[in-house]
């Protein structure tokens, strides 16, 4: 889903989430300070296996079977 819509901006990035945050064109901020359209990766035992996009205000999108909007405010 990420990649599709980076393509679709004219930005290329790597398929899997893993690659996509080791891209030499990301950095890293604290999720409390995304803006619309940066990369939101998650981890499980400190393994990246997923990725969404900002929309800001700690919502995202991503798709996990469908696309979905979730928030990020309950880690707070």
């Amino acid at each position: 889903f990420v990649q599709t819509i980076f393509k679709f901006c004219g930005h290329i990035l790597p398929r899997d989430s893993k690659d996509q945050l080791i891209f030499n064109e990301i950095d890293s901020i604290n999720y409390k300070d995304s803006k619309v359209g940066d990369l939101v990766f998650f981890s499980k035992n400190e393994k990246i296996e997923h990725v969404g996009i900002s929309l800001g205000d700690g919502t995202f999108i991503h798709s996990s079977g469908n696309v979905k909007q979730n928030s990020l405010n309950h880690f707070e």
